[in-house]
């Protein structure tokens, strides 16, 4: 890396060469024959300099024209040799709409730098490619850094139709490789017929800063063996699958896990497949951080943590902290939850805002185990049948969090061995005013319901503060909860007293 950096440190530009010919106007063929002699002059000429200045050459001056017509990939591609060659720097892209037809392959050791949104590079054509990709699948490429740039799939002309493996961005290696060293900062992904950005077994990748919208499958896509893995300050909206995804598998691959990947702040919303559609969906991942994202306008989930979808093997150690979460699941055919937590272990759900959902603020579903749901805010749910947090699960613990105004439960537990401790739930049930704030399902046991405060000010709103629906649960404990507004008999209902003993609980004025 220190190499890298030493190679991007010296910023000389050859901005441009004066034009020469020495044939008389008129004899076209030695005018044709002078003009190649003269470029291939030129670039040897450039390549001499680049050894004895090291690093930087502008795109203009290998004859890139930057006018959104000319085909400008072959001059590209000679800037880029030319840096490779002399042993790695910066390739600079001045202001311009560099039009390609097929990928702008980058070798090890090369910064594509660009002066901002001024600086696009434009996909024309029918083709199916990525825009840039790096130049070795099979062996994996090092120390590429990408800045300052809009790379614009230019959808207009390609159609609306997906195009599988036209990305943006496209870093990728095969099983027995990894790219090692990325940075894309400060670049505008946009109108792509597949995913804005894809990694594929990367390490050690830093992604801040950019903006991805309008493709038509993932905003940024991170999928087998990658680790190491930072985004952070990432706008990604109008997508046509999840915001990001992250995978541990993809058909044809061995699907060794990723890992240690984080996503630190940025904004995320419209997330519009049919299927998915989440702000942020793990699946199989191990030790995921996602903090201080805000994430709305979702149609499925706001952030969806699974299992790999080709094996089943559960995602572990996810963390979802600090994060925003509003109109998850905005369309009410295909529905969302807030959070959800599927097939995954050993989970932290801390401190995050939950809003508007369609179907549960935080929903864990039977084989979510060891999840942590504390310090949360749970409030407005849409579905009549939604509650603020529903565990379809066991050995979780739901604690400290505040839940209100849900539509119909407060916190619903479909499984076995939870605990519920320290909640304050107001004003729940909206919908359903027969419901309970919370609820134990029928057959359900074990569960530790203790030291809530539940508080009913509205009449209309529930009729139980805590219910054990009657069945065959037993071993239910509910103990030193208070309870608030609820008529005699209401405030707890266990079923069986023998089967679910209770104790100590208090009616509060």
């Amino acid at each position: 890396m220190k190499k890298f950096i030493s190679f991007c440190s010296v910023f000389v530009v050859f901005t441009s060469f004066a034009r020469h010919t020495d044939t008389p106007a008129g004899s076209t063929a030695a005018t044709s024959k002078n003009n190649a002699a003269i470029a291939e002059g030129k670039d040897q000429r450039l390549r001499a300099q680049l050894r004895e200045t090291s690093k930087t050459v502008n795109v203009k001056s290998f004859g890139a024209e930057g006018d959104g017509t000319t085909n400008d990939l072959g001059a590209i591609q000679k800037a880029i040799s030319a840096v490779s060659q002399s042993g790695g720097g910066i390739v600079h892209f001045p202001k311009g709409i560099y039009a390609i037809n097929s990928s702008i392959n980058i070798p090890s050791g090369i910064h594509l730098q660009g002066e901002g949104p001024t600086s696009e590079i434009r996909c024309t054509g029918s083709g199916i490619y990525p825009a840039l990709k790096n130049q070795d699948f099979a062996n994996g490429n090092n120390d590429i850094t990408i800045t300052n740039l809009t790379v614009n799939g230019y959808r207009a002309e390609r159609g609306l139709g997906e195009d599988a493996g036209s990305h943006g961005i496209r870093i990728q290696s095969d099983d027995a490789h990894r790219c090692n060293r990325l940075i894309v900062k400060n670049v505008w992904v946009k109108n792509m017929p597949c995913a804005g950005m894809m990694f594929f077994n990367v390490k050690d990748v830093i992604v801040s800063n950019n903006k991805v919208s309008d493709t038509m499958r993932d905003g940024i896509s991170t999928w087998c063996n990658s680790e190491n893995v930072t985004y952070s300050n990432n706008l990604i909206w109008d997508v046509r699958d999840d915001c990001y995804g992250i995978n541990s598998e993809v058909t044809g691959h061995s699907g060794t896990v990723s890992k240690q990947i984080s996503i630190t702040g940025g904004q995320l919303s419209h997330a519009n497949d049919s299927h998915y559609g989440a702000g942020v969906r793990v699946a199989g991942a191990w030790d995921v951080k996602v903090r201080d994202v805000v994430i709305s306008n979702t149609q499925g989930h706001g952030i969806l943590v699974e299992g790999a979808f080709l094996t089943g093997n559960a995602s572990k150690r996810v963390t979802i902290s600090g994060c925003v979460v509003s109109a998850a699941g905005f369309n009410a055919s295909v529905g969302g939850h807030g959070i959800a937590v599927a097939n995954a272990v050993d989970c932290n759900i801390v401190s995050n805002v939950i809003q508007g959902y369609q179907l549960n603020g935080i929903n864990i579903s039977n084989l979510g185990k060891h999840v942590n749901i504390t310090g949360n805010t749970v409030l407005g749910g849409v579905n009549n049948n939604g509650a603020g947090v529903n565990i379809d699960g066991e050995n979780n613990l739901i604690s400290k969090n505040t839940i209100l105004l849900t539509k119909s439960y407060g916190i619903k537990v479909n499984g076995p061995s939870n605990t519920i401790t320290g909640n304050d739930l107001n004003e729940c049930s909206t919908a359903t005013p027969g419901n309970a704030y919370i609820l134990v399902s029928a057959g359900k046991s074990y569960n530790n319901i203790a030291s809530n405060k539940i508080r009913r000010i509205t009449s209309s709103y529930g009729t139980y503060g805590i219910r054990i629906a009657k069945g065959s649960g037993v071993g239910n404990s509910i103990n030193a909860n208070q309870l608030k507004g609820f008529e005699a008999g209401n405030g707890v209902s266990s079923g069986s007293s023998m089967d679910n003993p209770t104790s100590k609980n208090l009616d509060v004025p």
